[in-house]
């Protein structure tokens, strides 16, 4: 597969990104759905992450090669990498999508309270 390198195109990915409950509790409902379009490349490496405030990755949620569909989707139970429950706040969600076409990266604040 060809990645995307220095001379592909960047276009903003935020327009296209959503969450399903916003903002959700990991304690009443099991998960909340991040979900994006991806365009129409053959293949893409895609890579989702979850940060806290500070920019520390709270939880990686995808880091993988793919063929696209109209719209991906990952869940999130507001757990971080190692299981735990975060604590009540603000993170945000990265989506970075890389096809041998053209790069594109969105970001999108997520509340979760208990």
């Amino acid at each position: 597969m060809a990645i995307a390198t220095q001379d592909t195109p960047r276009r903003r990915l935020s327009d296209n990104l959503t969450v399903d409950r916003n903002p959700f509790s990991p304690l009443k409902e099991e998960s909340t759905w991040l979900k994006f379009e991806t365009g129409e490349a053959n293949e893409l490496s895609v890579t989702v992450k979850i940060y806290d405030l500070q920019g520390n990755i709270i939880r990686t949620l995808a880091e993988e090669e793919m063929v696209p569909g109209p719209v991906i989707s990952y869940p999130w139970d507001g757990r971080d990498d190692k299981g735990k429950l975060v604590y009540n706040g603000m993170y945000f969600y990265d989506v970075k999508v890389k096809s041998d076409q053209e790069e594109r990266e969105g970001v999108k604040a997520i509340g979760v309270f208990k």
